[in-house]
């Protein structure tokens, strides 16, 4: 039989990573090796969403919120919100956020990621 290896890097519903390795075609198997979610952006607070992060099925390990310094009232209200709700470790990171002629930032949100794999 022809042993082959594969690395599958993939984003999944929700932007899970996953890769597969396998010698043989007959016991490919995914493992989770890091995963992360697409940035969630609350302009607004949203209970709905707060609700969602914390059923979230693939169980979160941390919950990361980053927020510019004028946000930071609304960023502690989502951050209450996630306490009050769920079980989850939360990092939190205020910053200073500078455009420049390439790059440019969303001034007027908070944002939130949710981190599946702390290896």
């Amino acid at each position: 039989m022809k042993k082959t290896s594969l690395l599958i890097i993939s984003l999944m519903a929700v932007n899970m990573v996953y890769a597969e390795v396998s010698s043989d075609k007959k016991s490919v198997k995914p493992e989770l090796i890091g995963g992360f979610s697409a940035p969630i952006f609350f302009t607004h607070y949203d209970q709905n969403l707060i609700d969602s992060i914390c059923a979230n099925r693939n169980n979160p390990k941390q919950v990361d919120v980053t927020y510019p310094s004028h946000l930071k009232t609304l960023a502690f209200k989502i951050i209450k919100g996630i306490n009050k709700k769920c079980n989850i470790a939360i990092k939190i990171s205020e910053l200073n956020l500078y455009d420049t002629d390439k790059v440019k930032y969303r001034h007027d949100a908070v944002v939130v990621s949710m981190i599946f794999n702390n290896k």
